[in-house]
């Protein structure tokens, strides 16, 4: 990152660091703590939660501050990308919706991606043709959230844009002109925070003139007004003149050759696994079935698999692991019919 983009912001996704962070502190009641230091705006709320973690499990609070919080909490975000966002829910959500068509060839995966971004940017045309306010409604659903904590703030005003918010034992400056509260959160994400929103309501009542232009519906529909133009199938392509394609062939070792290096153990569990499993079926002098550089005999694996096959039921699918299944069945098949001696 430092060396592609040096100036671009690195972030990293509190839910992964968190997973990690679960399996040696896995209280359930320690889950809000940890999410309360990623979702701080600022450095006094990171503190704070970070203390009531420490109260809880002093480990836990000094691991947090081993995985680099600079990275994944919103306490040291740059200001001015209007993303307050902790996780990358947005990539995973983008590989859901193209699962399927990543299963295909490259054209082909490419065109049914494309199928489905004409799709996408037609239903959010229509969509945003039913809204009606100047900002998107979920950005709005949002912010009901921080007009309910609002209720909770003391806004004292100096006469002028600038207000002094007392929100139980914390205590922030607001200034309405700049568009500036000192929790960060209103310059972090573009939305007015809880403490900023005390202080819009007790100026004016209309809360869309302090919220970023990039929440708009316009700037909504200014996003999907370019539109991909329909093509034709595979079948109507123009023809390349360029000569075809030659196969490559990928240098290394040819199968059967492989080398292993100096001071690396053999794989010796697969011998073993099968070895359990000849003699969990009864098999006698199933130690035969292996040698003693602990290398599996395929001669006499092999027959033992037909065998096994042969006489099982027809519904049963001819997979090892439905074979195991059918243990009483298998031992008297291979007492009866095969003895390795």
């Amino acid at each position: 990152m430092r060396r592609w983009a040096p100036i671009a912001e690195h972030r990293n996704c509190a839910r992964h660091i968190y997973a990690n962070w679960k399996k040696h502190f896995s209280v359930k009641e320690w889950q809000k703590l940890f999410w309360r230091c990623a979702k701080a705006p600022c450095l006094l709320l990171f503190n704070k939660a970070r203390a009531r973690l420490a109260r809880e499990t002093t480990d836990g609070a000094q691991a947090i501050i081993n995985t680099h919080p600079e990275h994944w909490s919103r306490a040291w975000f740059r200001l001015g990308s209007m993303c307050d966002s902790v996780d990358n829910n947005l990539c995973e959500s983008f590989n859901k919706w193209i699962v399927e068509a990543r299963l295909f060839p490259i054209i082909t995966m490419l065109e049914i991606i494309r199928r489905k971004v004409m799709v996408r940017i037609h239903e959010q045309k229509k969509k945003a043709e039913r809204w009606m306010t100047k900002i998107c409604p979920a950005i709005l659903k949002k912010c009901n959230t921080y007009i309910t904590l609002s209720g909770r703030c003391h806004a004292i005003c100096n006469g002028e844009s600038k207000f002094e918010v007392i929100y139980y034992d914390n205590r922030f400056t607001v200034d309405l002109d700049r568009k500036q509260c000192s929790c960060r959160y209103w310059q972090l994400s573009g939305l007015p925070c809880h403490h900023a929103i005390s202080c819009i309501f007790f100026k004016t009542s209309s809360l869309e003139d302090y919220i970023a232009s990039c929440y708009s519906t316009d700037a909504f529909n200014r996003t999907y007004d370019y539109c991909l133009n329909p093509l034709e199938g595979m079948n109507g392509w123009p023809a390349s003149d360029s000569p075809p394609l030659r196969l490559l062939v990928m240098l290394g070792c040819q199968e059967g050759q492989r080398r292993r290096g100096e001071g690396i153990p053999q794989k010796v569990q697969r011998a073993q696994r099968c070895l359990r499993w000849a003699r969990s079926l009864g098999v006698q002098n199933a130690s035969r079935l292996v040698t003693t550089d602990q290398h599996v005999r395929r001669d006499l694996l092999h027959p033992l698999k037909v065998v096994l096959i042969k006489f099982l039921p027809k519904a049963v699918h001819l997979t090892q692991k439905l074979v195991l299944k059918q243990l009483p069945l298998t031992r008297l098949v291979l007492l009866k019919h095969l003895q390795l001696s």
